[in-house]
């Protein structure tokens, strides 16, 4: 067993600084309250810290300059005198530059013993802790930062490419996704399509004539109906509907859906019933995939093909794609180029139909009809290629060649057979709206040397009176110029007697609708046939009936005082190299009105 002075030497010589102090009494005060602490001992290792200043005898409060701290006695006081054994409680020595922790353990003995540590590396790693703690708070609130900034980045770049997917799949009007949306789309269904019994049913619409509500109400009202048209193909949007807006007057509907042609049948009525109640009216066409091609971008062609043969036979109104529509598009497109090489070429003809004074008996003059033979159709009827070459724009070119022939034919006619009569000739409404047209055909005339008295025009009874405050202007001044004016197809159309003092005329056509069944007895034609010559003899106008073909006709006509005839009964329509025949043969024939009609088929 140790003795005491190995305890002793351990103390003294021991690493850990150490000091015992005992408690110094307030003087007179008989309830022995401690006011101070002596130290009684201090070992080496403590003198290391503080040098010379603790010592044996010297109190605690003097300390107070070398612990920078004015009340440290409070804490030996409180262990000295309170319940606990010790406390431990840390400094920083000003003049040592160190951190010391210092435990004050109240011994049995009632000495207070006193153990020093130096703990600047401790408090240094705290230091360093907190300074690295503090540096990755920073950082981390950097890192947030940069984290919102990015994500505000983010969220501008999405909200900018949202912005750039509307302009570019959407139409910036109606708001409906546009072309490129639907090809995207039409793509995607079909692969998701692939291996199902899913169609997908295309529906293309056109609204009819929409061009005149531009043209003559503007484009704002136009507008206005692209955007109800969207508004209401919206409300039929599902997940197996959607609209799109295909380019100018023209929506696309898609349905993929099992039986979706079905589907689309009645969805079309429905909305071709909802755009009725605003006078919006549509042309539909409809086809499939795959039943009508496996390739889709063929279906939606067809579905355009469809479209426009709606178009041709009355609008308003929707069809079904079948392949017979696409072979008469073929066709179609075939003829159109045919008919613009056919204007270069000059390799369109005119034929001359006589029209013949029934009571003279006389040749009046002739009809200019145009005819073509194309390479790969044949004979082409004019009821075939005229609508094709007006809806292309072709008949200006044409029809300014048809003024310049025609009246070259005449001059000629005028000149080698001393031919006095008139030449008839068929203006398209176009070219009557052309602004050049009556310079043109003046300048025609004028450099043919014909008298424009000879020259007269035919218009159609439709085009008179679609606009009847501007066709009475363009006429009279036609009028003004000397060329007679002709209406043609009388009957036909609006048949009003009404608009016919307003118009310029100087001959009316009786259609061959009236004439066909005129020598009937008690035939309707033949009633109004006489009112109709009655009247407009009266108003200083001449007429001549169409499609006479026999004789009883023509007896019907004598009595009813009509003034000209036109028809196979006196002659079909005729190459020039006839007429020339005709004009420079025996005359008298004519006056035989049909036992010696030129018979040439065409």
């Amino acid at each position: 067993m140790l003795n005491s002075k190995v305890y002793e030497e351990a103390i003294i010589n021991g690493a850990e600084a150490v000091c015992f102090a005992e408690p110094v009494f307030a003087e007179g005060a008989d309830s022995g309250q401690i006011s101070d602490f002596r130290i009684i001992f201090a070992n080496n290792a403590l003198t290391g810290f503080v040098g010379d200043a603790v010592h044996e005898g010297v109190l605690f409060s003097s300390l107070a300059d070398l612990l920078d701290d004015d009340h440290w006695i409070e804490v030996p006081l409180q262990v000295y005198g309170g319940t606990l054994r010790y406390v431990q409680k840390e400094y920083f020595m000003e003049r040592l530059s160190m951190w010391i922790s210092v435990v004050f353990t109240r011994l049995p003995s009632s000495i207070l013993c006193i153990s020093v540590q130096d703990v600047s590396v401790i408090h240094q790693r705290e230091e360093d802790i907190i300074d690295q703690n503090n540096r990755l708070a920073e950082l981390s609130d950097k890192l947030n930062a940069a984290r919102i900034e990015l994500n505000a980045r983010l969220e501008n770049i999405k909200a900018l490419n949202a912005s750039l997917e509307h302009l570019a799949f959407y139409d910036k009007l109606t708001s409906l996704p546009n072309r490129e949306k639907l090809a995207h789309d039409l793509h995607e269904n079909c692969l998701n399509c692939a291996g199902t019994d899913k169609q997908i049913c295309i529906l293309l619409m056109d609204i009819d004539n929409f061009k005149n509500v531009n043209d003559v109400r503007g484009r704002e009202t136009g507008d206005g109906i692209l955007c109800h048209v969207a508004s209401v193909l919206s409300c039929f949007k599902t997940d197996a509907v959607e609209a799109y807006r295909f380019g100018g007057d023209e929506f696309v509907v898609t349905i993929t859906d099992v039986d979706a042609t079905e589907k689309m049948d009645v969805l079309s009525d429905k909305i071709m019933e909802e755009l009725a109640k605003n006078h919006i009216h549509v042309s539909c066409g409809i086809a499939t995939f795959p039943e009508d091609s496996n390739y889709i971008e063929r279906v939606l062609s067809y579905a355009d093909i469809t479209m426009y043969h709606v178009k041709r036979n009355g609008k308003n109104s929707k069809m079904i794609f079948r392949h017979k529509m696409q072979e008469n598009f073929y066709r179609r497109v075939l003829m159109e180029s045919q008919l613009e090489a056919a204007v270069k070429d000059k390799s369109f003809m005119l034929f001359y139909q006589p029209q013949v004074d029934i009571a003279k008996k006389k040749l009046r003059g002739f009809e200019a009809l145009l005819r073509w033979n194309s390479p790969d159709f044949g004979w082409v009827s004019p009821e075939l290629f005229i609508p094709l070459a007006e809806e292309t724009r072709i008949i200006i070119p044409l029809g300014e060649w048809i003024m310049e022939t025609a009246c070259k034919t005449l001059a000629k006619w005028r000149k080698d057979y001393g031919f006095d009569g008139i030449m008839s000739i068929n203006m398209s409404p176009i070219q009557l709206t052309q602004d050049d047209f009556i310079p043109k055909l003046e300048k025609i005339i004028r450099e043919n040397g014909l008298p424009p008295e000879s020259v007269e025009v035919e218009v159609t009874e439709g085009i008179a009176i679609s606009n009847l405050d501007e066709t009475v202007k363009l006429l009279d001044r036609i009028k003004k110029i000397g060329v007679g004016i002709s209406l043609d197809d009388f009957g036909t159309g609006y048949s009003s007697l009404s608009y016919l003092p307003k118009l310029p005329l100087s001959t009316l056509k009786i259609d061959k609708s009236f004439v066909r069944n005129i020598a009937q007895d008690h035939s309707a034609e033949s009633n109004i046939t006489e009112a109709i010559v009655s009247m407009v003899s009266k108003l200083g106008i001449d007429t001549i009936a169409e499609g006479v073909e026999n004789t009883d006709q023509l007896e019907v006509l004598e009595k009813l005082h009509c003034k000209n005839l036109q028809g196979y009964l006196t002659g079909k329509p005729m190459p020039e190299d006839v007429c020339c025949r005709m004009l420079g043969g025996d005359k008298s024939a004519i006056d035989k009105l049909g036992d010696e009609t030129v018979d040439y088929q065409i």
